[in-house]
């Protein structure tokens, strides 16, 4: 019973038998004004005033748009629009936004920002001519400055990066946030707390992004932070690729979670908090004895439909569980 509940993985990949979908999905913006005064009071240009025009725009599937017009020839590097927000981010894993743009070869890539105190979460994203959909997963996401966190977005920005001295026309539409089924927690707090562990908890998270989307499965991400304000309330499952900083607050949201019935995977690292949950009462820490010794995780295929017989690893050390 603890094992449907609670997975502890010392290395490897989880497999889903769920392709994963989103529980909730929320309009941010609509990106739609009555006039283009109204549009121009919304987003202010940013770069000397040198950006033109601001005005409504027809999408191609028949609802209104933000039109930005970048003359980079009188831009040193981007133009650039700010408005004014106020938006609780913390439960959304993923976020979706329609870019259009005419002479993209003007254009190198545009990035998207969220301001939150005295920081920013900023997201580059590549564009090519006509209409597309941009899909942005927190992960995505780097921090500029101290932010807040993603329960105090007090702004955005919308920048477009110069490639030739030439004109380009863009259009914004729609930005949509994704609460999913599946969400990979991110360690961010090992960021805050200015851990030496960084790195490891990037590294991870990142693979288990890149994982998951090979698989086919939907999934969002969140952070340490998010799941402290309670980002876990609609998921299912969430997984934990390398987490050293959890705190308590955060301990109490995963504990509320998994009794009501929702499932998490961890990897290598399991909080003390956690462990009444499996009935494991301790943990030893071993260094491997000979080379190979951890590498192979074998599992008991007759727990769960469509587990593999084994695991192939490549450990140094492993968390020994000690099982009341």
């Amino acid at each position: 019973m603890h094992l449907l509940r609670v997975c502890l993985l010392i290395s490897g990949i989880g497999i889903c038998s769920t392709t994963g979908w989103a529980v909730e999905r929320v309009l941010l913006n609509g990106f739609e004004y009555a006039t283009e005064e109204m549009a121009q009071l919304a987003w202010k240009p940013q770069a000397n005033g040198s950006v033109a025009q601001q005005m409504l725009h027809q999408t191609d599937y028949g609802t209104a748009a933000l039109r930005l017009v970048c003359d980079f020839s009188t831009l040193e590097e981007r133009g650039y629009w700010d408005r004014e927000v106020r938006m609780d981010l913390s439960r959304f894993g993923r976020f979706t936004l329609w870019v259009y743009v005419e002479n993209a070869s003007a254009v190198g890539h545009g990035t998207i920002y969220f301001r939150s105190g005295s920081g920013w979460f900023g997201s580059v994203f590549s564009m090519s001519e006509g209409w597309q959909q941009i899909v942005l997963r927190k992960s995505d996401f780097r921090t500029e400055g101290e932010p807040d966190g993603w329960h105090k977005i007090q702004g955005m920005r919308l920048s477009f990066w110069k490639a030739t001295d030439e004109v380009s026309t863009i259009g914004i539409d729609d930005l949509e946030g994704f609460v999913d089924d599946i969400v990979v927690v991110r360690g961010n707090r090992s960021l805050l707390t200015n851990s030496n562990e960084w790195r490891s908890v990037q590294q991870f998270a990142e693979q288990m992004t890149n994982t998951l989307k090979r698989l086919g499965i939907e999934f969002g991400v969140i952070d340490d932070t998010d799941v402290e304000s309670g980002a876990l309330s609609s998921c299912q499952l969430a997984i934990f690729p390398y987490n050293p900083n959890i705190s308590e607050q955060e301990s109490q949201a995963i504990e509320k979670f998994v009794h009501r019935g929702g499932k998490i995977i961890l990897f290598y690292h399991l909080p003390e908090p956690i462990r009444p949950l499996l009935g494991i009462v301790g943990e030893t820490w071993m260094r491997q004895e000979y080379e190979g010794q951890f590498a192979t995780i074998r599992l008991d295929q007759q727990r769960m439909e469509g587990l593999p017989p084994s695991i192939v690893q490549g450990s140094w050390n492993v968390r020994i569980p000690d099982i009341q």
